[in-house]
């Protein structure tokens, strides 16, 4: 319960800040935010050249064992695949 007291305190103060922030870059979070909702489709739709793009976009690296990969997810993705797991 503490944790997410933690996480919740957090995004307010980020929505605090967003309001001293370039329209420009909250143009960019917009979109940042709206990606993960559409990855699996875009990546799907995607030749493999944009796949490879969205991938180094959204993962810094990969571990792979005999039968998984396990991502390492770039900020703010971690974040995102924190809270949605």
């Amino acid at each position: 319960m503490r944790h997410r007291q933690t996480e919740e305190q957090q995004v307010q103060s980020a929505i605090s800040q967003l309001s001293s922030v370039d329209p420009g870059r909250l143009l960019d979070a917009a979109k940042i935010l709206e990606l993960p909702n559409k990855a699996y489709f875009l990546y799907v739709k995607q030749p493999a050249v944009e796949k490879a793009k969205l991938l180094k976009m959204v993962l810094s690296n990969c571990t792979i064992d005999a039968t998984s990969v396990y991502p390492t997810y770039r900020k703010p993705f971690d974040l995102i695949f924190e809270r949605v797991k």
